[in-house]
């Protein structure tokens, strides 16, 4: 990393600790914005609260967007819908309608939990569930 061009920018130099710092502030977010409204669901390999679990992030698009943005916690849930359908509507095309986002903002709901997100993806190996997409991060 170049660090002097970085600082010719004003650009703050990224450490390892502000990286695994964002990482956590991340997982946190993750589980009272999107894992929470899946009470019901099978825990998933590791108990939140472990360390390991801190360490969490989710790549590829099996694991659903929301896993991988913030679009909730910076608008809430109702304004969240509406842009979330809005990302969609401009970068899915016909698979938009497809998957029927576009009833979202529209549906009479007693509860904001009963809007996106709609899937909590799972896959099972020896009897155990693991969260698609869930990959540890580590800096060494």
């Amino acid at each position: 990393m170049d660090e002097g061009l970085l600082c010719e920018r004003n650009v703050p130099v990224l450490t390892p600790e502000k990286i695994m710092n964002a990482v956590s502030r991340f997982h946190k977010m993750y589980q009272e914005v999107f894992r929470g409204k899946f009470k019901d669901m099978p825990e998933s390999d590791m108990q939140p609260g472990d360390e390991e679990e801190s360490r969490s992030v989710y790549l590829g698009g099996g694991c659903g967007f929301l896993s991988k943005t913030e679009v909730y916690p910076m608008f809430g849930d109702r304004e969240g819908v509406k842009n979330t359908q809005e990302i969609f509507r401009r970068t899915l095309g016909k698979q938009y309608w497809q998957h029927k986002h576009d009833l979202d903002a529209k549906r009479n709901v007693r509860a904001i939990s009963e809007l996106s997100p709609h899937v909590y993806k799972l896959t099972y190996y020896r009897d155990q569930a693991y969260e698609m997409g869930k990959c540890r991060i580590s800096i060494e």
